[in-house]
């Protein structure tokens, strides 16, 4: 098995996509406004698991979709602890070896990432993951491997449909692109990021600031 296409595939499923059980079988969906990693996401099953599946566009969304049958691979699954739950549990397969995980985590930013750049004068690069609950683990791997410091922030919203008030809370985990952690972004990360407006962010602050 192509461990470095799982970890991103396994980063990329748990960021955009889900487990679900369909009678006596098990699937994976994933769904993003991105094709490219919806395309992405339908190669790599089909390299790695030989798994069949159809692309499809949601109703009136402008949202894409794939889905695969998971049933068989229950046990690979199980024995390597990965999990597709919310927030991002990092299975320790990829956690020990820095080219896998970051494979695994340009799926994740490729997924529920956010790239940001501040302070024009003097540039900092900032890359953020969402996830629905707080995301402890995936905070103490990337402490682990990066070697960075990392900030949680639970955020808010209340939005309206119709007469009622919708309340909403999510986690937004961040940290910095530093001399401490350029080189593994560099080696690591970006060559598997396939979303360009994020990967153009970063690689233009690691030309500026010339880590």
């Amino acid at each position: 098995m192509k461990l470095k296409k799982l970890a991103y595939w396994t980063g990329l499923s748990q960021a955009d996509g889900w487990m679900k059980r369909n009678k006596s079988s098990f699937l994976i969906e994933i769904e993003s406004i991105d094709f490219i990693l919806i395309k992405r996401f339908q190669t790599i099953s089909k390299e790695i698991f030989n798994s069949k599946s159809s692309i499809f566009k949601r109703n009136k969304k402008d949202v894409w979709s794939c889905k695969i049958g998971i049933t068989k691979l229950i046990p690979m699954f199980e024995k390597n602890k990965i999990y597709f739950s919310d927030p991002p549990m990092p299975p320790k397969i990829f956690c020990e070896n820095d080219k896998l995980f970051g494979s695994y985590l340009a799926g994740i930013i490729d997924g529920d990432g956010d790239v940001r750049i501040k302070r024009p004068k003097y540039p900092q690069c900032t890359i953020r993951i969402s996830s629905g609950k707080f995301p402890k683990d995936l905070s103490i791997s990337i402490k682990e491997r990066l070697k960075c410091s990392t900030l949680i922030t639970k955020r808010s919203r209340v939005s309206k449909i119709g007469n009622r008030k919708i309340y909403g809370t999510w986690y937004e985990l961040e940290f910095y692109i530093s001399s401490k952690n350029a080189e593994f972004i560099k080696k690591y990360v970006l060559p598997n990021l396939i979303l360009e407006r994020k990967s153009n962010k970063i690689r233009n602050f690691l030309t500026i600031r010339e880590f």
